[in-house]
């Protein structure tokens, strides 16, 4: 599979030093993700654009294109650099499951974003970040509050086969429910799979429907 890396122009970007080692990071976890994911894409595009919002963030616009947006006066900052490049390793592992899984901002004509599906992407996105690089900055920013999960996952029950709506608070929060909501109960349902049947990993789930990877986690829902 061919990646490729397009530096977005900007009122501000990056040094060149820093466009080169933004693209050497991409290039070199997506390699691997790909790899491991077994890419069915023939081409695959990261877009990068500079700009002022904190951080480094991300979004998978279809199954072939994953957009990265980084703030290069934060990253010029000794003090916040080394967690922005772990957040960015990070990101490229789980967007790319997102990508092999087909859970994008685009979908095909008539497909639809159905809550429980994108609930369990985030945790297989998550699991598969943890799996291909454990490191430290990973699992802080995939732990999930287990009193949290216990006391929303029965009020899914109703509403989990419905149509997720923009920004809606089981995935993000808000509306009196948890920051991430959704990640966390995705984190939860996936590693209980993982624990029943060890064998399984997050590689192993891409293509497994919400319906078969909930009764492989064996969770009411």
């Amino acid at each position: 599979m061919r990646i490729k890396v397009i530096f977005l122009p900007s009122s501000i970007d990056f040094p060149n030093a820093d466009k080169n080692k933004i693209r050497k990071i991409i290039l070199n976890h997506a390699k691997k993700a790909a790899m491991v994911l077994r890419f069915r894409e023939s081409e695959f595009t990261f877009t990068v654009y500079p700009w002022e919002r904190d951080g480094v963030q991300a979004f998978t616009q279809a199954k072939d294109w994953v957009r990265i947006t980084i703030n290069p006066r934060q990253l010029a900052f000794k003090s916040k650099r080394a967690s922005m490049i772990e957040r960015l390793i990070y990101i490229v592992y789980h967007e790319m499951h997102h990508a092999a899984r087909g859970y994008a901002g685009f979908l095909p004509k008539k497909k639809q974003h159905v809550l429980m599906n994108s609930i369990l992407s985030e945790g297989l996105a998550d699991i598969f970040a943890r799996e291909q690089y454990p490191a430290k900055y990973v699992f802080k920013v995939t732990k999930y509050n287990f009193e949290q999960v216990k006391k929303w996952i029965p009020k899914l029950k109703k509403i989990k086969w419905g149509k997720e709506a923009f920004e809606d608070p089981w995935l993000m929060g808000g509306e009196g429910k948890p920051k991430k909501l959704g990640y966390q109960i995705g984190r939860y349902l996936v590693e209980n799979v993982t624990k029943r049947h060890p064998r399984l990993r997050a590689v192993n789930l891409v293509h497994k429907d919400a319906r078969e990877i909930l009764r492989l986690g064996g969770v009411k829902v």
